[in-house]
């Protein structure tokens, strides 16, 4: 397994542990906390480590957070193991308290014919995009490995079509679409600073890339809390992903709005 080298977990049988660095946040400057995909990418990249099968389908639970400085320990247990998937589960803690639970589905069969049945939209390339400032990251945390382009936004559609670039020379593992997967909630300037309650993840594949771009839509506003999918691409158009989440809205006009990339 290859981790992107802001979160590399050190080993210890099947147990792993994390130190949180501040280039695993994201936040104010005084409340520092380690992101939710990074928070999943740790989980799911142990989960593959231990049962040596790649992630089909993972749902994430956020329970708690991690601060900047805590120790988080990444437990991986297996529930059942056939002859092409075993199925798991992950909790990820601060001290004793549980901050991520993860139901893991892993593996792969040969005897198949791939087939691609949605087709990535047609948008500007990266460089043709404008930059989209995030006021949660900085450049001494998640920020110094993250670069935004948005293709289009439109906050009335809910729709969000950006691209995102993790800036590092790793290859696209599942800590990686992991961490993409998580900005969904992001997607379009009323939901950038929301609360996410979850992140599921359905991995179709890993074709090498260096930008993804994720085509975002909200299903609904409600009772306070958004809920969306977004479909993740690689640049020559090959479905990496599809994502979901919920999460708690952000107060319009509060400190977490935030967005200078062109709206509609």
């Amino acid at each position: 397994m290859i981790t992107p080298c802001f979160y590399k977990p050190s080993q210890n049988g099947d147990a792993f542990k994390l130190s949180v660095s501040k280039s695993a946040t994201v936040g104010p400057s005084n409340r520092k906390f380690l992101m939710g995909g990074v928070n999943t990418a740790i989980a799911l990249e142990a989960a593959e480590k231990v049962c040596e099968r790649p992630v089909v389908y993972a749902s994430s639970q956020f329970l708690s957070y991690a601060l900047l400085g805590d120790t988080v320990d990444v437990d991986v247990s297996k529930l059942s193991e056939g002859r092409s998937v075993t199925q798991a589960n992950v909790v990820n803690r601060v001290g004793g308290r549980e901050i991520l639970r993860a139901n893991v589905a892993l593996g792969s069969r040969d005897d198949t014919h791939d087939v691609q049945f949605f087709s990535m939209p047609e948008v500007p390339k990266p460089a043709d995009c404008d930059e989209v400032v995030d006021f949660n990251l900085a450049e001494d945390d998640l920020g110094a490995h993250t670069e935004k382009r948005v293709c289009f936004e439109d906050n009335a559609a809910g729709v969000g079509l950006v691209w995102i670039r993790i800036t590092d020379d790793f290859p696209v593992t599942i800590g990686k679409i992991a961490l993409i997967a998580d900005y969904l909630a992001g997607a379009i300037p009323r939901t950038r600073g929301a609360s996410s309650l979850d992140n599921q993840v359905k991995v179709i594949s890993r074709t090498p890339t260096d930008w993804f771009l994720c085509e975002t839509r909200m299903a609904a506003f409600a009772s306070g809390f958004l809920h969306g999918e977004t479909r993740i691409f690689a640049e020559d158009g090959s479905l990496i992903a599809l994502a979901s989440q919920s999460a708690a809205l952000p107060k319009e006009g509060g400190d977490w709005t935030q967005s200078q990339a062109r709206q509609v």
